[in-house]
């Protein structure tokens, strides 16, 4: 079952009243800065089913090998529905406490599951330059919130994930619907992004496998140069739609998992 899923419905307030101490401290984090980390949130068997069956899923697909050559410097990912059909990685999609922490960082009783997604970047890799996922318009807060569960440790040495605190809020409507200012938002890959990184304004995150980064899309971030396997796997989870049938997504894995 999934906290927040179709069967357990739990609205804010609830979900603050039953998240753990530690976990109330990164849904304040997450909203006040834009990201934060449940640091080796997944158990050991929980970390490597999920290895198991995003080698496999890749290794079908064509899109890893058992074996990468020395600096191969590739980069490949896979989504869609099917990858719910793993035990491995529908465990991650549907885990009780990530998707209790999402629920409370949006307010939202049942967040829509919006986008699965599995990403692998081998040795020799550029990283990502600096970006915002959110576009040139400006958003509602909290409407949308992304989840990278992480398969391989990353550092400063290979592989950081790097953002600038708080800059989700230039991107935020009031709830008024007023926004922060007369102009709009900066541009996703643009001149304000980019000096704000050559600035060192841009802060990395350190972390271990099975460790999870709750981040607001908007939120200003880039990767570093990559020297070892990096495998994460994602979910962009929106609010819910207003029909009955509001979130096929957690359904559809809910179901495959009770039928294993």
């Amino acid at each position: 079952m999934c906290r927040g899923g179709v069967n357990i419905p739990v609205r804010r307030e609830r979900t603050h009243m039953t998240l753990a101490t530690e976990d109330l401290e990164i849904v304040a984090t997450a909203q006040r800065v834009g990201v934060a980390v449940a640091h080796n949130l997944l158990t050991a068997a929980e970390l490597a089913d999920a290895r198991r069956d995003f080698d496999a899923a890749h290794l079908a697909a064509g899109k890893g090998t058992h074996t990468d050559p020395e600096n191969a410097a590739t980069r490949t990912g896979m989504s869609g529905d099917h990858l719910g059909l793993l035990p491995g990685l529908a465990q991650l999609y549907c885990h009780p406490r990530i998707v209790g922490i999402v629920s409370a960082i949006m307010g939202e009783e049942l967040p829509f599951l919006h986008e699965m997604k599995t990403n692998r970047y081998t040795a020799g890799h550029q990283g990502v330059s600096p970006h915002s996922d959110n576009g040139t318009d400006f958003s509602m807060p909290w409407e949308k919130i992304a989840t990278m569960i992480f398969l391989d440790d990353i550092g400063v040495g290979s592989g950081a994930l790097e953002y600038v605190p708080a800059s989700h809020l230039q991107h935020f409507l009031s709830k008024e619907g007023v926004a922060p200012s007369d102009s709009p938002p900066p541009q996703p890959r643009g001149p304000e992004v980019n000096a704000a990184h050559a600035a060192g304004q841009f802060q990395p995150i350190s972390l271990s496998a099975g460790s999870v980064v709750f981040r607001v899309p908007a939120v200003w971030h880039a990767v570093r140069p990559i020297h070892r396997l990096r495998r994460y796997v994602t979910a962009r989870y929106y609010f819910s739609s207003p029909r009955p049938v509001a979130n096929e997504g957690l359904a559809g894995i809910q179901v495959a998992m009770e039928q294993r």
